[in-house]
């Protein structure tokens, strides 16, 4: 029996953010898990299956998260000041909430809600197609993602950017510096907005998400107005987050290559297989954490009861003995058993929303402006990318167009 060998691992260093795929490879030539004393001390899976064992096995490895709890921490290292709810419980009591959210975020779902998300994609651009520039962060990606998200939830569109811009400082901010705790207070004066609303479905229900979720019930229970706002904390954060940075990860890509740029724009067929190399290559949710709830031996190494472990999605998603060539983009690569949505049963909600969302803003874009060229001296990548892979702006110019349909940006 070994012990994990220390490694000065800290995935919200701007180290880290330059050099991820560096630390991830040596973190697993140093063994399926190693042991970082950063944030009171955790380890670290890299490899992919480790990562996906972790992730499956919710019985040793919990998700919970009890606020002022020393043990049950939650989904991120070091733990947030907020509980999210589904995805920082478990089993039994993690089910129900999942299936009663999985009929509104299914296949099915995605696609009914596909011409809503075209428009959004199409407004955002329309908005700026005629200046002949356009910020691919600040004017489409942030934008489209929190509109639909907005709308689904039954959010009002006009408070996008209000409710946006904390969620995207949290994330690129270092956990308990004084930028992080002012994003948080914002974020959390706009879930105190999220309750406002919640109060007014239960007095006038509509068409949206709110709605249904206060008129449900779990275990014959009807769900509290504060259960509501947590399910709504993290369904904002999710679908405000990870779909915009990854669309400003792609248009840079695809800005920098070309030539991978004209084989989609000469067969978008090939559109949907890129968007799962994508997902692979720039993993946009890079790491979650689970707490170890009984002593257990994983990979040689013996964790203990309240031992902290983060599971690198990121570093799974350039494993050698998983994927070929783990570092470069093959935007036909298949098979891509990637996990950049997780695995197991408390695998991404909203995948189902993020592919069809993708698929939607990188056509208009590669329809309308293919000539695009980005203004490289002035993008800003995410300084610490710990939880979301991001960018703060990635400006562009382009041969202005025409405005091609009436729906505008609140």
């Amino acid at each position: 029996m070994t012990t994990a060998p220390r490694f000065d691992y800290d995935h919200h260093s701007v180290d880290y953010a330059d050099h991820a795929e560096d630390i991830h490879h040596a973190a697993r030539r140093a063994g399926p898990l190693v042991h970082s004393g950063n944030y009171g001390g955790f380890y670290v899976a890299t490899d992919y299956d480790t990562v996906v064992t972790i992730a499956r096995d919710d019985a040793s490895f919990s998700s919970r998260h009890i606020l002022d709890d020393p043990v049950y921490q939650g989904i991120t290292v070091p733990p947030a000041p907020m509980v999210f709810l589904p995805i920082e419980s478990d089993p039994p009591e993690f089910v129900p909430y999942r299936k009663l959210l999985n009929p509104y975020f299914s296949p099915s779902a995605a696609r009914r809600l596909k011409d809503t998300i075209d428009q959004w994609s199409t407004a955002a651009l329309d908005s700026v197609i005629a200046t002949g520039s356009i910020d691919f962060v600040r004017d489409y990606g942030n934008a489209v993602s929190a509109l639909f998200t907005c709308e689904l939830l039954g959010l009002p569109p006009a408070e996008w950017r209000e409710l946006a811009e904390p969620i995207h400082e949290r994330a690129y901010t270092v956990p308990r510096a004084p930028a992080n705790d002012r994003a948080i207070a914002r974020f959390q004066a706009c879930v105190d907005r999220v309750r406002l609303i919640i109060a007014e479905r239960r007095e006038k229900p509509a068409d949206d998400l709110i709605s249904v979720l206060v008129r449900s019930d779990i275990d014959g229970v009807p769900v509290s107005d504060e259960v509501v706002a947590n399910v709504c904390r993290g369904l904002i954060s999710g679908g405000f987050g990870t779909t915009a940075s990854l669309v400003a990860n792609i248009l840079w890509y695809l800005g920098e290559h070309p030539e991978d740029r004209q084989r989609l724009i000469d067969d978008p067929g090939l559109l949907p297989g890129a968007i799962e190399e994508f997902l692979r290559y720039f993993t946009p949710s890079q790491a979650l954490a689970r707490t170890v709830t009984r002593d257990v031996d994983l990979g040689s190494c013996p964790l203990r009861r309240s031992d902290r472990v983060l599971m690198s999605w990121a570093g799974a998603n350039r494993d050698p003995r998983q994927f070929e060539s783990p570092d470069e983009v093959i935007i036909d690569r298949f098979p891509n058993r990637h996990v950049a949505f997780g695995t197991g049963l408390h695998r991404c909600i909203g995948s189902n929303f993020a592919r069809v969302e993708l698929s939607s803003m990188v056509s208009e874009v590669l329809r309308r402006i293919p000539d695009y060229a980005l203004a490289t001296g002035q993008a800003r990548k995410y300084p610490s990318i710990g939880v979301i892979n991001g960018w703060i702006s990635l400006p562009a110019t382009f041969t202005a167009g025409p405005v091609v349909q009436n729906r505008r940006l609140p």
